[in-house]
């Protein structure tokens, strides 16, 4: 039976906030979230939205950013150490503003690093995967998989296609590493592939052949 476990978060009752995306923490017992409570100033300025965690079982919300930046798209490390997420520096009198992928000690929230910070390009999705982070990122008008250590450092492209473009990326959870995404060009529509070690990708789908 579903339950909306923000019966009771005060935000949704007080201010009103927008939802955007959650995950659920390692132990899971809890679900973080990035939302907004200021979006009815969007008239006027960026509105900027923050991370939150909820207990499963019930509870008020805990707001676990509160800076000047935007933050999304939370996930957790395998090992629950860190909380991965976009950021990006709202009302700053930029006309574009780059996300940059920050990495929060958990459950502390302490020690904010961009890891990110070799990257000049807009991160468009990515998973954790043990000690790496696969991420799909813009570059030249087209979507191209790279990796990047958790631990921050130089990211490396991995695919190595000369066209079309990779989105929805997402890594397997057993004990050999396979990377799926879907795949599209200005001649094919969007099919699900597996990235080959040597930068290829293989089609596990063919709905549009």
């Amino acid at each position: 039976q579903a339950r909306d476990i923000f019966s009771d978060v005060t935000i949704s009752k007080l201010e009103g906030f927008q939802f955007y995306n959650a995950t659920w923490t390692n132990d899971n017992a809890e679900i973080v979230f990035a939302a907004t409570t200021d979006f009815n100033t969007g008239a006027f300025q960026e509105s900027s939205s923050h991370l939150y965690k909820v207990p499963v079982k019930g509870g008020d919300a805990t707001k676990l950013t509160s800076d000047k930046n935007d933050y999304a798209n939370p996930k957790f490390t395998d090992d629950g150490k860190y909380l991965l997420c976009y950021a990006s520096a709202n009302n700053n009198y930029k006309i574009y503003n780059l996300n940059k992928l920050a990495r929060f000690d958990w459950p502390s929230m302490q020690n904010k690093t961009i890891i990110s910070d070799k990257l000049d390009r807009p991160i468009n999705n990515y998973v954790v995967r043990q000690s790496q982070v696969y991420l799909s990122v813009e570059d030249q008008g087209r979507d191209k998989i790279y990796s990047l250590p958790v631990s921050g450092g130089d990211i490396r492209m991995i695919s190595q296609g000369q066209t079309g473009g990779y989105s929805n990326i997402d890594v397997s959870t057993g004990s050999e590493l396979v990377l799926t995404a879907s795949f599209e060009s200005a001649t094919m529509p969007s099919e699900i592939v597996r990235l080959n070690a040597d930068g290829s990708h293989t089609a596990l789908t063919k709905f549009n052949e």
